[in-house]
């Protein structure tokens, strides 16, 4: 009896599969499954390949903004500490870009505005630059050091009596206000606030005497 011929894939591939022995039909199928496998694997190769390079794509483009919010921040502090916010002039130039004088006498770059919520915010209009008082929260949880805290009302506080005197207040000396809402639940929270911040300083006065 003649063995069957010995078919290449390609050969198997090709032939009508009711013209095959089992063996060869066995064959064939795992020749089928096996380049199927094989294409479903370049498949997941490009499919990963292509997920690297859009990942990086992203890292380096967030990299990139990263840098570029790192550049501009730096450019603002650079300005903002090297700004006479408080050396002022008359009309908007002088309040721009100052003539040099005393901030009594010439007015000052910084703009108060109250905000809805009543709180009161100092804008140099020259940088930007921003004071607001900071949250006693914030001290509370262990933001701010009592030290920082304090430093930053003081500089708040300089700043509001410096720019009580500026001309941009108005020609009535009135303060720039928007609408002012009631919001019971930010009362609620500053009430907390208050109450959590007496005990916090109450505990350092008790630590103090503790220690002394």
């Amino acid at each position: 009896m003649n063995e069957p011929k010995q078919l290449s894939d390609a050969e198997l591939l090709a032939a009508d599969s009711s013209q095959l022995t089992t063996e060869q039909l066995q064959r064939k199928i795992t020749v089928i499954n096996l380049r199927k496998a094989e294409r479903e694997l370049t498949l997941v190769d490009h499919e990963n390949a292509k997920f690297e390079q859009e990942r990086e794509t992203l890292r380096l483009r967030n990299d990139n903004r990263k840098k570029d919010i790192e550049h501009i921040q730096a450019k603002t502090s650079a300005e903002q500490s090297t700004c006479a916010h408080m050396v002022g002039g008359l009309g908007l130039d002088g309040i721009l870009n100052g003539d040099g004088g005393p901030y009594g006498a010439s007015g000052s770059s910084v703009s108060p505005q109250c905000l809805p919520t009543g709180e009161i915010y100092y804008l140099c209009c020259r940088c930007t630059k921003e004071w607001h008082l900071p949250k006693k929260r914030d001290v509370v949880v262990g933001r701010l050091t009592l030290n920082e805290y304090n430093a930053r009302i003081q500089e708040y506080n300089d700043v509001a009596r410096r720019a009580s005197k500026s001309r941009l207040f108005g020609m009535g000396g009135e303060l720039p206000t928007t609408v002012k809402f009631n919001i019971p639940e930010l009362n609620a929270q500053n009430q907390k606030d208050d109450y959590d911040f007496k005990n916090f300083l109450d505990k350092k006065v008790v630590a103090v005497a503790i220690k002394g």
